[in-house]
């Protein structure tokens, strides 16, 4: 592994969980860098700093990019008014952001002798910004993994795209780009390898009283419905845990089967904004997930998930 991880996130309820197994699991985490995306970054940075504080880590926060690239953010429908369902934490219970910007923290990163993994959970706009700004941090990335795209089923944001590609596809081209050209290992986890592990509400009986995450029914029971109930993107028997699985890559990869490839996105306005789709190339650095032990993953997670 890395000397440490950032973790570029957008919470969100799932991405949440995912620093609730990161957290867990003890990886090597030291900043949280966020983005708009599931809420506006006025609100995800807010959540974020709750759950750091929540959690009694010691990661530092840096407040990242409001907007895409290129194009108009579509904000999240599946994570309530405030991206934590409609929890509002109070300032008593938040970690602020460092004075220190995403961007500034980059920009240091390129300078530094440092290497970093990148844990990707929501749109790409800050590592692609960054990197067009200093090309040489591509260098201090050992390591990417992304929850992104939709190669074989439809997406979840329209019938062809995945929310975070969606919301700056352009972003998620260049990241892809850079790492391709200089040979850096990354890693993206498609929406429908997501759908395979869902969180019940047998599961969320489970964890209340028994959660790491604070106030774990009012987060996290109204994504529960959101899947479960909405006629376009529900119909499942609980809510997809998207992010979580990104730190559960980072820990145990033997958990997925992965396919090196070529990866490219329509960025023109249009119907297919935002589709991905990818060529096999057996010596690329790029590689996304095509099959996860369902069971195992599940297991692991729920256990990351509960204090015991």
């Amino acid at each position: 592994m890395s000397d440490f991880i950032i973790i570029d996130t957008d919470p969100g309820i799932d991405d949440s969980l995912a620093f609730v197994y990161a957290y867990a699991r003890n990886l090597p985490v030291k900043n949280i860098t966020t983005v708009y995306g599931n809420s506006t970054l006025s609100n995800v940075t807010r959540n974020a700093g709750f759950i750091i504080k929540s959690l009694g880590s010691e990661w530092s926060l840096h407040k990242g990019r409001a907007r895409p690239l290129t194009g108009k953010a579509r904000l999240a429908e599946s994570h309530g008014n405030t991206g934590l369902g409609d929890t509002v934490p109070k300032d008593s219970e938040i970690l602020f952001p460092s004075t220190i910007s995403a961007e500034k923290l980059f920009d240091a990163l390129a300078l530094s002798d440092q290497m970093v993994t990148l844990l990707c959970l929501g749109p790409l706009t800050n590592i692609a910004y960054s990197l067009d700004k200093n090309p040489d941090l591509i260098k201090r990335i050992s390591r990417i993994i992304i929850m992104g795209g939709a190669f074989t089923e439809n997406g979840n944001v329209t019938a062809y795209a995945e929310f975070n590609v969606y919301n700056d596809p352009s972003a998620f081209r260049k990241v892809i780009d850079y790492a391709y050209q200089n040979g850096v290992d990354t890693t993206v986890i498609p929406v429908e390898l997501c759908r395979q592990i869902l969180l019940t509400d047998h599961d969320l009986n489970n964890l209340e009283g028994n959660s790491l995450l604070l106030n774990v029914r009012q987060i996290v029971e109204p994504f529960i419905r959101y899947y479960v109930d909405d006629a376009t993107y529900g119909g499942y028997e609980g809510a997809v845990l998207y992010d979580v699985l990104v730190p559960l890559y980072c820990e145990f990869p033997s958990l997925f089967e992965v396919v090196r490839c070529r990866i490219s996105v329509e960025e023109r306005i249009g119907e297919y904004y935002g589709k991905t789709i990818f060529k096999i190339d057996a010596a690329s650095s790029v590689k996304i997930c095509t099959t996860i032990q369902v069971n195992e993953a599940k297991e692991t997670i729920l256990r990351a998930l509960s204090k015991h």
